[in-house]
């Protein structure tokens, strides 16, 4: 049976790899943003893919190792900094690149592709998968390094040629698919490296016309008017793969790629609010970026009749939203708000911001959603669980913005905004976390259990060491009716011994049940 030649793909052929990837995307930039037409006609494949690479070379430029070291940290960079859907499959590349190095390189790539294939929930032909399994299909077992990346490079691009005859959308027919372009330009700088009698690297023939997007009149996504990424940290992968399930239901283009130890998060989808609550389902999403993928151009914008709906558990929070332009649903004394609480407060609007406090407050939202849409009301659901994140997506609410804007912008806020509840156990128990008796004091950070004891004062303060260990700009403390602002006072200086700059905001609340809220942004 053949062998496989010994690889000599070292650490130094793998920097000159990503230098040159980069040089050639670069080279190729505007043209790689004018073809790309799917999944999204939003002009930024090549920006994307620039930007990850480079991310990638960043981390490289700090590292030191042998070849599969330096891999798996271009990798690491480039799967927290992915950009766009073009950026995430990227990066899943190249963590099933690194993965197989150990083999050599034909391995690695054969093992790139599989990682590749794996991400994507529903695979389309004609695009930057179909060019990797092109590359990964011409390879063989007997090739030494050069002859496997040419015949990577020359399958990859074939297939980059081939979807402008076949392309993933008709729409798109003619024109090259910007991600089988990308990677066909990588795969050149890999045979370039490789053999550098290749070099200077010809681009791609222009044999077929490239239209020029058209950014005067708005673009309706195919499949969702909203991109949103995240990142999940430390999820399990039956987790995962129900947050796959969940945002397959909620839109398209659902990549989710990664480890246990670090999940990339990407989706397409018109509920942006919903995708964002999906990863909060099954985890703690961090880096939360939401976009629009609707051009604003020529967009109605609707000032008056756009209406802020929030929840108030306490007096002191009713007049704070009301003060910030909300209208408000009152639920003193922990009352349960309900789906018609929801639909009466919209009547008479257009449009229509829901911000929940809670996850009761937020499924009946979601409940009225349906029944609000059907009377002609725009309307979205913010996924925020506290008064502090309601607050921080009210603070950057902009009436002058398009409605779709406006969401994004909100939405960020209240992602962004780590929220925690002090308050008192109603019964004993033991979690994975702390056991604590009733009556104790308890520090709920994210809908989590985290901190137990029976000083208010001590666990309020040892949730605030625990918010702030990741830094933060904002602090808000929102106090109870029952507690004293002296406490608050003594959180705020505590607070800045962590963070002098910090920005810290007290606001008597007047819930009954709780004796705070935090919230750092």
């Amino acid at each position: 049976m053949p062998t496989p030649h010994r690889s000599t793909f070292d650490a130094t052929a793998f920097r000159q790899w990503f230098a040159l990837a980069i040089e050639l995307i670069e080279q190729a930039r505007l043209r790689l943003d004018g073809e790309n037409l799917f999944p999204v006609a939003d002009g930024d494949t090549g920006t994307n893919v620039l930007a990850t690479l480079e991310s990638g070379a960043d981390a490289l430029a700090q590292a030191n190792g042998e070849v599969t070291s330096l891999a798996r940290t271009a990798a690491r960079a480039t799967l927290v900094e992915a950009k766009g859907n073009s950026g995430v499959i990227l990066s899943e590349i190249l963590r099933g690149l690194a993965e197989g190095l150990g083999e050599g390189l034909g391995a690695a790539l054969i093992s790139a592709d599989a990682a590749a294939q794996r991400a994507v929930t529903r695979p389309v032909a004609g695009t930057i998968l179909t060019a990797m399994a092109a590359a990964a299909a011409a390879i063989e077992v007997t090739m030494t390094d050069r002859e496997v990346a040419l015949a990577a490079w020359s399958a990859a691009r074939g297939a980059a040629l081939q979807s402008a005859i076949t392309p993933p959308i008709p729409s798109a027919k003619g024109t090259v698919d910007a991600g089988a372009h990308a990677l066909e330009r990588i795969l050149a700088a890999l045979a370039g490296t490789l053999d550098p009698t290749l070099q200077p690297i010809e681009p791609l023939p222009a044999s077929v016309a490239l239209p020029a997007i058209d950014t005067r009149s708005p673009m309706r996504a195919a499949d969702g008017g909203f991109e949103v990424m995240y990142l999940l940290p430390a999820t399990a992968i039956g987790a995962v793969d129900d947050l796959r399930a969940k945002l397959s239901a909620l839109g398209r283009s659902v990549l989710i790629v990664g480890s246990d130890e670090l999940w990339n998060v990407h989706v397409h989808t018109d509920d942006a609010g919903g995708a964002v609550e999906a990863g909060f389902s099954v985890g703690r999403p961090t880096r939360i970026k939401i976009t629009s993928l609707l051009s604003s151009i020529d967009q109605e914008v609707c000032i008056s009749a756009r209406r802020i709906i929030a929840v108030a558990n306490g007096v002191g929070i009713a007049e704070i939203l009301r003060h910030c332009g909300a209208d408000v649903i009152t639920a003193f004394d922990s009352r349960r708000v309900t789906s018609e609480d929801w639909w009466q407060a919209t009547i008479g609007a257009s449009e229509v911001l829901l911000l929940p406090q809670d996850s009761q407050g937020l499924l009946s939202a979601q409940e009225a959603l349906a029944e609000i849409r059907n009377a002609g009301i725009r309307a979205a659901v913010l996924p925020t669980r506290s008064t502090v994140q309601a607050l921080a997506a009210i603070a950057v609410h902009d009436p002058l913005r398009s409605f779709d804007d406006d969401l994004v912008a909100m939405t960020s806020a209240a992602g962004h905004t780590r929220y925690a509840t002090i308050a008192f156990a109603k019964e004993s128990k033991r979690t994975a976390q702390v056991e604590y008796k009733r009556g104790d004091v308890i520090g709920i950070i994210d809908g989590e259990i985290m901190v137990a004891g029976a000083d208010l004062t001590e666990v309020a303060q040892s949730v605030l060491r625990r918010m702030l260990a990741g830094g933060g700009e904002i602090l808000t403390l929102v106090i109870g009716a029952d507690t004293g602002a002296e406490l608050a006072e003594e959180l705020a200086v505590s607070a800045r011994t962590v963070i002098p700059e910090l920005d810290v905001s007290i606001h008597i609340g007047g819930q009954a049940w709780y004796p705070l809220l935090i919230g750092v942004e």
